[in-house]
Protein backbone atom coordinates (compact mmCIF):
# COMPACT_ATOMS: atom_id res chain seq x y z
CA UNK A 1 0.00 0.00 0.00
CA UNK A 2 1.34 3.42 -1.11
CA UNK A 3 1.46 5.84 2.02
CA UNK A 4 -0.64 8.98 1.92
CA UNK A 5 -2.03 7.40 -1.16
CA UNK A 6 -4.63 10.21 -1.42
CA UNK A 7 -2.07 12.64 -2.12
CA UNK A 8 -0.71 11.03 -5.48
CA UNK A 9 -1.91 10.94 -8.91
CA UNK A 10 -4.24 7.73 -9.70
CA UNK A 11 -1.32 7.10 -12.70
CA UNK A 12 1.69 7.51 -9.57
CA UNK A 13 0.08 5.62 -7.47
CA UNK A 14 -0.92 2.72 -9.50
CA UNK A 15 3.63 2.68 -10.34
CA UNK A 16 4.61 3.16 -6.84
CA UNK A 17 2.40 0.08 -6.16
CA UNK A 18 3.95 -2.00 -8.72
CA UNK A 19 7.39 -0.87 -7.86
CA UNK A 20 6.83 -1.18 -4.23
CA UNK A 21 5.97 -4.96 -5.13
CA UNK A 22 8.83 -5.71 -6.63
CA UNK A 23 10.66 -4.01 -4.33
CA UNK A 24 9.55 -6.28 -1.26
CA UNK A 25 9.92 -9.61 -3.62
CA UNK A 26 12.46 -11.63 -2.57
CA UNK A 27 13.91 -12.35 -6.08
CA UNK A 28 12.94 -8.41 -7.07
CA UNK A 29 11.24 -10.36 -9.75
CA UNK A 30 7.45 -10.64 -10.38
CA UNK A 31 5.18 -12.75 -13.20
CA UNK A 32 2.82 -10.10 -15.40
CA UNK A 33 0.02 -11.96 -15.17
CA UNK A 34 0.27 -12.40 -11.62
CA UNK A 35 0.93 -9.06 -10.66
CA UNK A 36 -2.29 -7.76 -12.59
CA UNK A 37 -4.37 -10.54 -10.72
CA UNK A 38 -2.77 -9.37 -7.26
CA UNK A 39 -4.04 -5.80 -8.51
CA UNK A 40 -7.16 -6.28 -9.51
CA UNK A 41 -6.05 -4.64 -13.09
CA UNK A 42 -6.38 -6.11 -16.91
CA UNK A 43 -2.86 -7.37 -17.64
CA UNK A 44 -2.99 -4.62 -20.20
CA UNK A 45 -3.13 -1.74 -17.89
CA UNK A 46 -0.21 -3.05 -16.00
CA UNK A 47 1.74 -3.04 -19.18
CA UNK A 48 1.04 -0.09 -19.83
CA UNK A 49 2.79 1.65 -17.09
CA UNK A 50 6.26 -0.18 -17.62
CA UNK A 51 7.71 2.37 -19.76
CA UNK A 52 6.81 5.10 -17.66
CA UNK A 53 8.26 3.55 -15.05
CA UNK A 54 11.47 3.31 -16.49
CA UNK A 55 11.18 7.01 -17.70
CA UNK A 56 11.17 8.03 -14.46
CA UNK A 57 13.85 5.72 -12.90
CA UNK A 58 16.35 6.85 -15.96
CA UNK A 59 15.84 10.08 -14.43
CA UNK A 60 17.03 9.32 -11.24
CA UNK A 61 19.28 6.36 -11.02
CA UNK A 62 20.36 3.32 -13.12
CA UNK A 63 17.53 1.27 -11.63
CA UNK A 64 14.87 -0.12 -14.72
CA UNK A 65 12.46 -2.55 -14.76
CA UNK A 66 13.11 -5.54 -17.57
CA UNK A 67 10.32 -8.21 -18.97
CA UNK A 68 12.00 -11.12 -19.37
CA UNK A 69 10.67 -13.96 -21.88
CA UNK A 70 8.49 -16.18 -18.96
CA UNK A 71 6.49 -13.21 -18.94
CA UNK A 72 7.95 -11.90 -15.68
CA UNK A 73 9.05 -8.67 -15.05
CA UNK A 74 12.79 -7.89 -13.23
CA UNK A 75 13.76 -5.07 -11.15
CA UNK A 76 17.56 -4.25 -11.77
CA UNK A 77 18.91 -1.71 -9.69
CA UNK A 78 15.87 -1.13 -7.48
CA UNK A 79 15.90 -0.52 -3.79
CA UNK A 80 14.61 1.21 -0.99
CA UNK A 81 16.14 5.00 -1.55
CA UNK A 82 15.74 4.81 -5.29
CA UNK A 83 12.13 4.23 -4.42
CA UNK A 84 12.15 6.46 -1.44
CA UNK A 85 13.67 9.36 -4.15
CA UNK A 86 10.84 8.20 -7.33
CA UNK A 87 8.41 8.81 -4.08
CA UNK A 88 8.63 12.41 -3.25
CA UNK A 89 10.06 13.01 -7.46
CA UNK A 90 6.25 12.16 -7.93
CA UNK A 91 4.57 13.55 -4.88
CA UNK A 92 5.89 16.71 -5.62
CA UNK A 93 4.34 16.55 -9.32
CA UNK A 94 0.77 15.50 -7.89
CA UNK A 95 -1.82 18.32 -8.48
CA UNK A 96 -3.15 16.79 -5.29
CA UNK A 97 -0.01 17.47 -3.15
CA UNK A 98 -0.01 20.88 -4.26
CA UNK A 99 -3.34 21.46 -3.35
CA UNK A 100 -2.68 20.11 0.08
CA UNK A 101 0.45 22.29 0.33
CA UNK A 102 -1.76 25.51 -0.76
CA UNK A 103 -4.35 24.76 1.74
CA UNK A 104 -2.47 24.53 4.75
CA UNK A 105 0.48 26.91 4.12
CA UNK A 106 -0.12 29.20 1.23
CA UNK A 107 -3.45 30.26 1.20
CA UNK A 108 -3.65 33.44 3.44
CA UNK A 109 -0.77 34.55 1.73
CA UNK A 110 -1.05 34.00 -2.20
CA UNK A 111 -4.19 33.68 -4.70
CA UNK A 112 -5.25 30.19 -6.26
CA UNK A 113 -4.30 31.87 -9.66
CA UNK A 114 -0.71 33.47 -8.26
CA UNK A 115 -0.13 29.95 -7.01
CA UNK A 116 -0.86 27.49 -9.53
CA UNK A 117 0.40 29.94 -12.77
CA UNK A 118 4.26 29.31 -11.02
CA UNK A 119 3.73 25.73 -11.01
CA UNK A 120 2.16 25.27 -14.25
CA UNK A 121 -0.85 23.73 -12.90
CA UNK A 122 -4.28 24.31 -15.04
CA UNK A 123 -6.82 25.95 -12.86
CA UNK A 124 -9.73 23.37 -13.68
CA UNK A 125 -7.13 20.20 -12.81
CA UNK A 126 -6.66 22.31 -9.35
CA UNK A 127 -10.22 22.73 -8.65
CA UNK A 128 -10.70 18.63 -9.25
CA UNK A 129 -7.84 18.47 -6.62
CA UNK A 130 -9.67 20.91 -4.18
CA UNK A 131 -13.04 18.85 -4.27
CA UNK A 132 -11.52 16.04 -3.96
CA UNK A 133 -9.43 17.11 -0.91
CA UNK A 134 -12.66 18.29 0.85
CA UNK A 135 -13.92 15.29 0.69
CA UNK A 136 -11.71 13.91 3.02
CA UNK A 137 -11.09 17.00 5.28
CA UNK A 138 -13.84 19.27 4.77
CA UNK A 139 -14.58 22.47 3.52
CA UNK A 140 -12.54 24.16 6.10
CA UNK A 141 -9.43 22.14 5.10
CA UNK A 142 -5.83 23.34 6.41
CA UNK A 143 -7.45 25.55 9.15
CA UNK A 144 -8.11 24.65 12.86
CA UNK A 145 -11.79 24.49 13.23
CA UNK A 146 -14.53 22.82 15.53
CA UNK A 147 -13.08 19.27 15.01
CA UNK A 148 -8.79 19.38 14.69
CA UNK A 149 -7.06 22.10 16.27
CA UNK A 150 -3.99 23.58 15.13
CA UNK A 151 -1.46 20.86 17.08
CA UNK A 152 -3.30 18.44 15.44
CA UNK A 153 -2.75 19.98 12.16
CA UNK A 154 1.01 20.67 12.90
CA UNK A 155 1.56 17.04 13.85
CA UNK A 156 -0.02 15.58 11.28
CA UNK A 157 2.06 17.52 8.71
CA UNK A 158 5.14 16.74 10.99
CA UNK A 159 4.43 12.95 10.37
CA UNK A 160 3.58 13.36 6.48
CA UNK A 161 6.91 15.59 5.54
CA UNK A 162 9.00 13.26 7.50
CA UNK A 163 7.83 10.30 6.37
CA UNK A 164 7.88 11.21 2.64
CA UNK A 165 11.07 13.42 2.76
CA UNK A 166 13.78 12.63 5.24
CA UNK A 167 16.75 10.98 3.35
CA UNK A 168 15.79 12.38 0.43
CA UNK A 169 15.59 16.58 0.32
CA UNK A 170 14.57 19.31 2.44
CA UNK A 171 10.96 19.58 2.06
CA UNK A 172 10.66 23.57 2.64
CA UNK A 173 13.93 24.73 0.63
CA UNK A 174 12.38 28.76 0.37
CA UNK A 175 12.40 28.44 4.09
CA UNK A 176 15.83 26.92 4.36
CA UNK A 177 18.12 29.71 5.81
CA UNK A 178 15.68 30.71 8.42
CA UNK A 179 14.64 27.34 9.49
CA UNK A 180 18.82 26.28 9.46
CA UNK A 181 19.33 29.48 11.80
CA UNK A 182 16.76 28.03 14.18
CA UNK A 183 17.72 25.05 14.60
CA UNK A 184 21.12 26.17 15.09
CA UNK A 185 19.99 28.42 17.68
CA UNK A 186 18.05 25.51 19.56
CA UNK A 187 21.56 23.35 20.03
CA UNK A 188 23.30 25.97 21.91
CA UNK A 189 20.53 24.87 24.42
CA UNK A 190 20.94 21.01 23.76
CA UNK A 191 23.78 18.57 25.20
CA UNK A 192 25.95 17.15 22.61
CA UNK A 193 25.75 17.33 18.90
CA UNK A 194 22.66 15.90 17.12
CA UNK A 195 22.26 12.67 15.25
CA UNK A 196 21.26 13.43 11.45
CA UNK A 197 17.57 12.04 12.28
CA UNK A 198 17.08 14.13 15.49
CA UNK A 199 18.44 16.73 13.30
CA UNK A 200 16.36 16.22 10.41
CA UNK A 201 13.63 15.85 12.64
CA UNK A 202 14.09 19.16 14.29
CA UNK A 203 14.64 20.83 11.02
CA UNK A 204 11.14 19.58 9.40
CA UNK A 205 9.00 20.46 12.46
CA UNK A 206 10.82 24.20 12.48
CA UNK A 207 9.66 24.20 8.89
CA UNK A 208 6.05 23.22 9.50
CA UNK A 209 5.91 25.89 13.12
CA UNK A 210 7.41 28.50 10.24
CA UNK A 211 4.97 27.69 7.30
CA UNK A 212 1.92 27.37 9.80
CA UNK A 213 2.52 30.50 11.13
CA UNK A 214 3.29 33.09 7.95
CA UNK A 215 0.17 31.55 6.84
CA UNK A 216 -1.98 32.39 10.03
CA UNK A 217 -1.99 29.45 11.73
CA UNK A 218 -0.90 31.27 15.20
CA UNK A 219 -1.63 29.73 18.43
CA UNK A 220 -3.04 31.95 20.89
CA UNK A 221 -3.64 29.80 24.27
CA UNK A 222 -1.36 27.74 25.57
CA UNK A 223 -2.22 24.10 25.24
CA UNK A 224 0.03 23.03 27.76
CA UNK A 225 -0.45 25.35 30.58
CA UNK A 226 1.63 24.19 33.36
CA UNK A 227 4.83 23.75 31.44
CA UNK A 228 6.86 26.69 32.84
CA UNK A 229 8.44 28.99 30.28
CA UNK A 230 10.91 30.52 32.30
CA UNK A 231 13.49 28.38 31.25
CA UNK A 232 13.42 29.49 28.00
CA UNK A 233 12.67 33.04 28.10
CA UNK A 234 16.44 33.48 26.47
CA UNK A 235 15.53 31.31 23.24
CA UNK A 236 12.56 33.44 23.04
CA UNK A 237 14.49 36.67 22.33
CA UNK A 238 16.59 34.62 19.86
CA UNK A 239 13.78 33.63 18.21
CA UNK A 240 11.79 36.74 17.71
CA UNK A 241 15.59 38.13 16.57
CA UNK A 242 14.97 35.33 13.24
CA UNK A 243 11.82 36.03 12.12
CA UNK A 244 9.52 33.45 14.16
CA UNK A 245 6.70 34.43 15.95
CA UNK A 246 6.81 33.38 19.57
CA UNK A 247 4.20 34.31 21.64
CA UNK A 248 3.47 32.75 25.08
CA UNK A 249 1.30 30.03 23.32
CA UNK A 250 4.15 29.69 20.32
CA UNK A 251 6.84 29.73 22.89
CA UNK A 252 4.79 26.98 24.72
CA UNK A 253 4.24 24.98 21.52
CA UNK A 254 7.58 24.96 20.51
CA UNK A 255 9.58 24.03 23.35
CA UNK A 256 7.23 21.82 24.36
CA UNK A 257 8.29 19.50 21.37
CA UNK A 258 12.22 20.30 22.18
CA UNK A 259 11.18 18.72 26.04
CA UNK A 260 8.47 15.44 24.68
CA UNK A 261 11.27 14.53 21.76
CA UNK A 262 14.09 14.85 24.42
CA UNK A 263 16.64 17.67 22.74
CA UNK A 264 15.88 19.28 26.08
CA UNK A 265 16.01 18.00 29.46
CA UNK A 266 13.10 19.05 31.92
CA UNK A 267 13.48 16.91 35.26
CA UNK A 268 10.72 19.22 36.61
CA UNK A 269 7.79 18.64 34.76
CA UNK A 270 6.38 15.24 34.31
CA UNK A 271 5.51 13.69 30.53
CA UNK A 272 1.94 13.51 31.90
CA UNK A 273 1.98 17.38 31.74
CA UNK A 274 4.10 17.20 28.51
CA UNK A 275 1.78 15.18 26.61
CA UNK A 276 -2.07 14.84 28.53
CA UNK A 277 -3.61 13.13 25.26
CA UNK A 278 -0.88 10.22 26.19
CA UNK A 279 -2.19 9.35 29.20
CA UNK A 280 -5.41 10.08 28.23
CA UNK A 281 -5.21 7.19 25.48
CA UNK A 282 -3.51 4.64 27.62
CA UNK A 283 -6.65 4.53 29.98
CA UNK A 284 -8.92 4.12 27.18
CA UNK A 285 -6.96 1.36 25.58
CA UNK A 286 -7.06 -0.35 29.58
CA UNK A 287 -10.64 0.10 29.72
CA UNK A 288 -11.12 -1.59 26.39
CA UNK A 289 -8.93 -4.45 27.81
CA UNK A 290 -11.00 -4.93 30.59
CA UNK A 291 -14.17 -4.78 29.23
CA UNK A 292 -13.12 -7.38 26.84
CA UNK A 293 -13.85 -11.26 28.42
CA UNK A 294 -11.64 -13.00 26.07
CA UNK A 295 -8.74 -11.19 27.98
CA UNK A 296 -7.48 -11.57 31.63
CA UNK A 297 -4.34 -10.24 32.73
CA UNK A 298 -3.13 -10.77 36.03
CA UNK A 299 -1.93 -7.77 37.76
CA UNK A 300 2.24 -7.67 37.05
CA UNK A 301 0.82 -7.87 32.67
CA UNK A 302 -1.40 -4.97 33.45
CA UNK A 303 1.56 -2.77 34.47
CA UNK A 304 3.56 -4.02 32.13
CA UNK A 305 0.85 -2.94 29.38
CA UNK A 306 0.33 0.15 30.68
CA UNK A 307 4.48 0.79 30.55
CA UNK A 308 4.32 -0.19 26.44
CA UNK A 309 0.65 1.87 25.91
CA UNK A 310 2.56 4.75 27.51
CA UNK A 311 5.38 4.68 25.47
CA UNK A 312 3.84 3.70 22.02
CA UNK A 313 1.10 7.23 23.11
CA UNK A 314 3.98 9.79 24.05
CA UNK A 315 5.42 9.13 20.18
CA UNK A 316 1.73 9.02 19.01
CA UNK A 317 1.46 12.52 20.41
CA UNK A 318 4.70 14.19 20.00
CA UNK A 319 6.12 12.65 16.84
CA UNK A 320 5.62 8.61 15.75
CA UNK A 321 8.52 7.50 13.29
CA UNK A 322 7.31 6.40 10.31
CA UNK A 323 6.88 2.37 10.64
CA UNK A 324 9.48 -0.19 10.17
CA UNK A 325 7.35 -2.84 9.09
CA UNK A 326 5.08 -1.64 5.88
CA UNK A 327 1.40 -2.44 6.30
CA UNK A 328 0.96 -5.74 4.82
CA UNK A 329 -2.01 -8.18 4.38
CA UNK A 330 0.80 -11.57 5.24
CA UNK A 331 1.64 -9.84 8.69
CA UNK A 332 -2.13 -8.69 9.44
CA UNK A 333 -3.19 -12.18 8.38
CA UNK A 334 -1.09 -14.04 10.41
CA UNK A 335 -1.93 -11.96 13.57
CA UNK A 336 -5.80 -12.08 12.82
CA UNK A 337 -5.46 -16.30 13.26
CA UNK A 338 -2.82 -16.27 15.73
CA UNK A 339 -4.22 -13.73 18.24
CA UNK A 340 -7.54 -12.63 16.95
CA UNK A 341 -9.00 -11.25 19.63
CA UNK A 342 -5.56 -8.92 19.74
CA UNK A 343 -6.11 -8.05 16.47
CA UNK A 344 -9.70 -7.14 16.71
CA UNK A 345 -9.02 -4.91 19.70
CA UNK A 346 -5.89 -3.11 18.32
CA UNK A 347 -8.12 -2.17 14.88
CA UNK A 348 -11.19 -1.20 17.27
CA UNK A 349 -8.88 1.30 19.39
CA UNK A 350 -7.40 2.66 16.58
CA UNK A 351 -10.75 3.61 14.52
CA UNK A 352 -11.58 5.30 18.33
CA UNK A 353 -8.44 7.21 18.04
CA UNK A 354 -9.88 8.78 14.96
CA UNK A 355 -12.25 10.26 16.95
CA UNK A 356 -10.17 12.17 19.11
CA UNK A 357 -10.28 15.66 17.94
CA UNK A 358 -6.68 16.35 19.03
CA UNK A 359 -4.99 13.31 16.67
CA UNK A 360 -4.93 13.08 12.63
CA UNK A 361 -3.26 9.93 12.72
CA UNK A 362 -1.47 9.93 9.54
CA UNK A 363 -1.15 5.90 7.18
CA UNK A 364 2.51 5.54 8.66
CA UNK A 365 0.83 6.12 11.97
CA UNK A 366 -2.03 3.47 11.55
CA UNK A 367 0.20 0.85 10.94
CA UNK A 368 2.50 1.66 13.95
CA UNK A 369 -0.34 1.69 16.29
CA UNK A 370 -1.55 -1.68 14.66
CA UNK A 371 1.80 -3.40 15.40
CA UNK A 372 2.94 -2.18 18.60
CA UNK A 373 -0.37 -2.74 20.36
CA UNK A 374 -0.99 -6.62 18.95
CA UNK A 375 2.80 -6.80 19.92
CA UNK A 376 2.47 -5.62 23.49
CA UNK A 377 -0.89 -7.63 23.99
CA UNK A 378 0.71 -10.80 22.82
CA UNK A 379 4.22 -9.67 25.27
CA UNK A 380 2.55 -9.12 28.63
CA UNK A 381 -0.05 -11.91 27.95
CA UNK A 382 3.21 -14.07 28.33
CA UNK A 383 4.24 -12.65 31.34
CA UNK A 384 4.47 -14.77 34.26
CA UNK A 385 3.26 -17.97 32.71
CA UNK A 386 5.49 -21.13 32.37
CA UNK A 387 4.22 -21.57 28.73
CA UNK A 388 7.61 -22.75 26.89
CA UNK A 389 7.61 -20.32 23.14
CA UNK A 390 7.44 -22.36 19.67
CA UNK A 391 10.69 -22.84 18.44
CA UNK A 392 11.12 -22.11 14.83
CA UNK A 393 14.12 -22.43 12.37
CA UNK A 394 14.92 -20.49 9.44
CA UNK A 395 17.07 -21.44 7.06
CA UNK A 396 16.51 -21.17 3.35
CA UNK A 397 19.57 -21.74 0.79
CA UNK A 398 20.05 -18.98 -1.54
CA UNK A 399 19.67 -15.46 0.04
CA UNK A 400 21.22 -14.98 3.50
CA UNK A 401 19.12 -11.22 3.88
CA UNK A 402 15.83 -13.57 2.57
CA UNK A 403 16.83 -15.30 5.75
CA UNK A 404 17.74 -12.35 8.07
CA UNK A 405 14.60 -10.61 6.74
CA UNK A 406 12.12 -13.45 8.20
CA UNK A 407 14.23 -13.86 11.14
CA UNK A 408 13.70 -10.00 11.84
CA UNK A 409 10.04 -10.25 10.82
CA UNK A 410 9.19 -13.12 13.66
CA UNK A 411 11.33 -12.31 16.39
CA UNK A 412 9.93 -8.92 15.94
CA UNK A 413 6.32 -9.37 15.70
CA UNK A 414 6.67 -13.17 17.25
CA UNK A 415 7.14 -11.69 20.61
CA UNK A 416 7.26 -14.18 23.70
CA UNK A 417 5.02 -16.71 21.93
CA UNK A 418 8.06 -17.88 19.43
CA UNK A 419 11.52 -17.82 19.38
CA UNK A 420 13.11 -18.04 16.35
CA UNK A 421 16.72 -18.60 15.15
CA UNK A 422 18.92 -19.67 12.11
CA UNK A 423 19.64 -22.60 14.10
CA UNK A 424 18.47 -26.23 14.75
CA UNK A 425 17.98 -27.61 18.24
CA UNK A 426 16.66 -30.52 19.73
CA UNK A 427 13.96 -28.20 20.61
CA UNK A 428 13.05 -26.84 17.29
CA UNK A 429 8.76 -27.12 17.09
CA UNK A 430 9.25 -26.08 13.08
CA UNK A 431 11.38 -25.92 10.41
CA UNK A 432 11.02 -23.10 7.62
CA UNK A 433 12.91 -23.37 4.55
CA UNK A 434 12.31 -23.43 0.46
CA UNK A 435 13.16 -27.16 0.01
CA UNK A 436 12.04 -30.36 1.85
CA UNK A 437 14.62 -31.78 4.56
CA UNK A 438 13.45 -35.18 4.56
CA UNK A 439 15.62 -36.49 7.85
CA UNK A 440 13.80 -34.13 9.93
CA UNK A 441 11.63 -35.06 12.12
CA UNK A 442 9.17 -32.11 13.01
CA UNK A 443 6.90 -29.57 11.40
CA UNK A 444 8.50 -28.39 8.00
CA UNK A 445 7.10 -25.12 6.23
CA UNK A 446 8.23 -25.17 2.84
CA UNK A 447 8.38 -21.63 0.59
CA UNK A 448 10.17 -21.45 -2.14
CA UNK A 449 8.90 -18.42 -3.00
CA UNK A 450 8.16 -15.31 -1.49
CA UNK A 451 5.52 -16.05 1.32
CA UNK A 452 1.80 -14.98 0.28
CA UNK A 453 -0.84 -13.87 2.86
CA UNK A 454 -1.88 -17.81 3.00
CA UNK A 455 1.15 -18.82 3.77
CA UNK A 456 1.32 -16.61 6.81
CA UNK A 457 -1.96 -17.72 7.67
CA UNK A 458 -0.52 -21.60 7.70
CA UNK A 459 2.19 -20.73 9.49
CA UNK A 460 0.32 -19.66 11.83
CA UNK A 461 -1.64 -22.45 12.30
CA UNK A 462 1.67 -24.40 13.07
CA UNK A 463 2.49 -22.29 15.77
CA UNK A 464 -1.12 -23.19 17.28
CA UNK A 465 -1.02 -26.92 17.23
CA UNK A 466 2.68 -26.91 18.71
CA UNK A 467 1.13 -24.44 21.30
CA UNK A 468 -1.75 -27.13 22.02
CA UNK A 469 1.22 -29.87 23.21
CA UNK A 470 1.05 -29.48 26.80
CA UNK A 471 4.47 -31.01 26.84
CA UNK A 472 6.09 -29.24 23.93
CA UNK A 473 7.71 -32.58 23.56
CA UNK A 474 6.20 -34.37 20.82
CA UNK A 475 6.58 -33.11 17.06
CA UNK A 476 4.45 -34.38 14.72
CA UNK A 477 5.95 -34.73 11.11
CA UNK A 478 4.07 -32.56 8.66
CA UNK A 479 5.71 -31.17 5.63
CA UNK A 480 3.86 -28.03 3.74
CA UNK A 481 5.23 -26.71 0.62
CA UNK A 482 3.80 -23.50 -0.21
Amino acid sequence: MVAYAYLFDKHDRLCLEILERLNTNRHHNLLHKALAEEMHLTPYQVNTNLDYMNMILANMSDAQIEKRDDGSWQAVGLNGNVLKRMTVQLLEQSVAFNAFNYYHFYDQRETITSFIERRYIVHGTFARATRALRQRWGHNMGHAGNYYDEAAIRLYLLQLYYDEYHGVCDPFPEIAEQTAAITNCVQQFIDGPLLPTQLTRLNIFTGVWLLRQQNQGIMTSKIYPTLTMAPFDKLRIQLRQLGANVNEAELNYYCNFLIAQKYIPCTNTSTDVILPVAGLLTNEFLQLVRRNDAISLSPVATKLLTRRLTQVHRQLTSFMPAAAQRDNEELRQFFMQLYPVFNNLANTFIEQIERHPEIILTDSARVNLYFSYVTALIDVSQAGTNTRPVNICVDFSEDARFNQYVLTVMNTFGGNVIRVKHALRPETDIYVSDFKAPNLKMTQVIWPNTPTPHDWVELAQDIRNCQSDNTGSTATQNHRTA
